[in-house]
């Protein structure tokens, strides 16, 4: 009766996209090493793929946008993923992350002497 359980989380894995040894290698980490009972729904293959997804998603947005890219956008980020671009929305919606918002800038040349003949004009 029990590798009817394990035969339906391998193919729950399958069905969301998540390595089944990987997975239950983790889970079975997290129980031994003292994972809440009230929270193992968390640890049910749907909802471990949520984390996943966040956490990919969290980090490809923090991270350098790809070529001459000012920020990630989110089909990009969805597409490197695998998930639709409103989930990715919604993510970033739920941490108040605005990436088109965000702007970073190269360093220009090194500034010359001419900027310390323009700090002599405006001493007072």
């Amino acid at each position: 009766m029990h590798w009817v359980i394990v035969a339906s989380l391998v193919e729950m894995c399958h069905l969301n996209g998540i390595e089944p040894q990987a997975y239950l290698t983790d889970v079975m980490a997290r129980i031994v090493g003292g994972h809440l009972q009230s929270g193992l729904n968390d640890l049910l293959p749907w909802a471990y793929a949520q984390q996943f997804h966040r956490a990919a998603v969290l980090t490809l947005t923090c991270s350098e946008p790809p070529g001459e890219a000012m920020h990630q956008t989110g089909r990009a980020v969805a597409r490197a993923v695998g998930i639709s671009p409103r989930a990715v929305q919604r993510i970033w919606a739920a941490h108040r992350l605005k990436p088109h918002r965000l702007r970073t800038f190269t360093d220009g040349p090194k500034s010359t002497n001419r900027d310390s003949g323009l700090s002599k004009l405006h001493r007072c």
